[in-house]
């Protein structure tokens, strides 16, 4: 556990790409039926209505990491219903969805868009 959280510390420092940590990560879990498609991974974009823009992309598997990146509590519609992005990123992470699943723009001018490859 503990060489699982330094290589998620490397990544978030900016030590190690997505794909180094992807394969870091990769190679410390033991064998075992993988629950959707190798390699996906989630792409992220926020622009804030206060200039702040941030971009980056991690493996679907890590998709929980990314909620640290975002406002806490955000909440986008999806499809005419209101989803909280943390119970959004788990369901995603847990089925075979691939391609834009959020893009929001709200009335201040904020703009989240969330793609799984």
């Amino acid at each position: 556990m503990e060489e699982r959280l330094r290589i998620l510390e490397m990544l978030r420092e900016g030590k190690l790409s997505v794909e180094e940590a992807d394969r870091l990560l990769a190679a410390l879990q033991p064998e075992r039926p993988s629950t959707g498609p190798p390699g996906r991974l989630l792409r992220v974009r926020f622009k804030g209505q206060r200039g702040e823009d941030v971009k980056f992309a991690v493996p679907l598997a890590l998709a929980d990491m990314v909620l640290r990146y975002l406002p806490k509590g955000l909440r986008v519609t999806v499809n005419n219903q209101e989803m909280d992005v943390a119970r959004l990123l788990a369901e995603v992470r847990d089925s075979g969805t691939l391609g834009k699943i959020v893009d929001v723009t709200d009335s201040r001018g904020g703009h989240v868009e969330i793609i799984v490859e």
